[in-house]
């Protein structure tokens, strides 16, 4: 039986913002490194441009921007170092227990449910210092469910990586990855 603690850590790369941030981030930077490698050419009205206006325009939406960065950053850490805790869950082959104050508020069977997503953040560690921020979530056919579980180790996630590869063999299990490198690279525990 696997048991975990579910949290819900305010986070903001799940929000509209964060994402909508992120594109127009990745927009600006990309237009600014074209422009910065003179792909347009020294002579054209774009590098006339950056020439006249780099002290006025082009610096301060960087630095801005690096701003804006930072306390996105800050922010994301904030949420992850104090996340709200809601209760526990506990999980085996056959069903989903979500307790509180070690009491039953819900139990799902996995019969019942259509298909599982795990969405992998990392474990407890210095960036993730409470090991939150990966997500279960539990499809069936009277909606979703998604707990915000804590991943406190490498055991742990271990553990958890046997018990999907089990409830795989019945239900399919889809693991995604939230950084770029991980989806690449995956997770030897969380390979089935």
């Amino acid at each position: 039986m696997f048991r975990t603690e579910v949290v819900a850590s305010k986070n903001i790369r799940k929000s509209v913002y964060y994402k909508v941030f992120n594109g127009f981030a990745i927009v600006v930077f990309l237009s600014i490194l074209i422009m910065m490698s003179n792909l347009f050419g020294a002579d054209s009205q774009v590098g006339k441009f950056i020439a006249e206006h780099y002290n006025d325009v082009i610096r301060p939406v960087i630095l801005g921007l690096a701003l804006v960065i930072f306390l996105t950053s800050m922010l994301v850490r904030n949420a992850m170092k104090s996340p709200k805790r809601l209760g526990s869950l506990e999980m085996d082959e056959n069903e989903v227990r979500y307790l509180v104050n070690d009491e039953l508020q819900e139990t799902i069977l996995l019969s019942d449910v259509q298909s599982i997503e795990f969405e992998y953040y990392s474990f407890r560690m210095r960036g993730n210092p409470m090991g939150c921020m990966n997500y279960l979530t539990l499809v069936n056919t009277h909606g979703t469910k998604t707990y915000e579980i804590v991943i406190a180790n490498t055991m742990v996630k271990a553990e958890f990586g046997e018990l999907l590869a089990k409830i795989n063999q019945k239900i399919p299990v889809k693991v995604n990855y939230a950084y770029f490198l991980k989806r690449i690279l995956k997770d030897s525990d969380f390979k089935f």
